[in-house]
């Protein structure tokens, strides 16, 4: 999800680290995007800066729970700035943006305020008085995911089959590049017009070429030949 929406906003892969090493010790942070210099809307994936991420699947991860939190945070330790996990510590004085993700629930509102709070409050021990900060859980997560249909197929585990949707395919580069019309297109164009503005009876079309000759592009661009 993270690599979608990074290149649906523009943010090079190189500003991307998601390990697969997930057994090592990782400093409090599972996965980090810098997206220095980019205007994002805020309460996305992702915000202007540092965004730092700490997945949580299991359902035994209450973050509502403050003594949760303070073990995340602190592994036990006394809270301070000197005990605060690593990376966590990292992201926080480059005024990035920590989220504590829960795979394994699905928080109410009152859980969510009261888990941010929990963060907060411990943070805010450490000096960080004016932490971003967010806690999301399986509610959240679908909201984002809703702007990948495959993505949602695929957590759906109904993903695996030999096509793409719409919206993928539009997504792709090469899909993405400018269309230029030529003699043959538009004339294509014109013929297609002709036939579904008849109002005296049905019209189906079926557009055949070469590979490569633009028909795909073609219906695509299609709406923008309508006036």
């Amino acid at each position: 999800m993270i690599w979608a929406e990074a290149s649906r906003v523009g943010i090079p892969p190189s500003k991307i680290n998601i390990s697969l090493r997930v057994t090592v010790p990782d400093g409090g942070i599972d996965a980090t995007i810098d997206a220095d210099n980019i205007s994002l809307q805020l309460g996305g994936l992702f915000e202007e800066g540092k965004n730092s991420y700490q997945i949580k699947a299991g359902e035994n991860f209450k973050p509502q729970n403050k003594p949760i939190i303070k073990k995340e945070l602190f592994d036990n330790k006394t809270p301070s700035v000197d005990n605060l996990a690593p990376e966590v510590k990292s992201c926080l004085e480059q005024n990035g943006k920590y989220v504590i993700v829960c795979f394994g629930l699905d928080l109410i509102d009152a859980e969510r305020k009261k888990a941010i709070s929990n963060l907060k409050e411990l943070l805010k021990i450490c000096g960080f008085t004016n932490s971003k900060v967010d806690v999301w859980s399986i509610n959240n997560l679908k909201g984002f995911i809703q702007k990948y249909p495959a993505i949602a197929l695929q957590t759906n585990q109904l993903y695996g089959e030999p096509f793409r949707t719409h919206k993928e395919w539009s997504n792709l580069t090469d899909m993405r590049v400018p269309f230029e019309v030529g003699k043959e297109q538009q004339e294509i164009l014109e013929s297609i017009q002709e036939q579904l503005r008849k109002s005296d009876e049905p019209s189906q079309l079926r557009i055949l070429g070469e590979a490569g000759v633009g028909k795909t592009e073609s219906v695509n661009d299609l709406r923008q030949y309508f006036s």
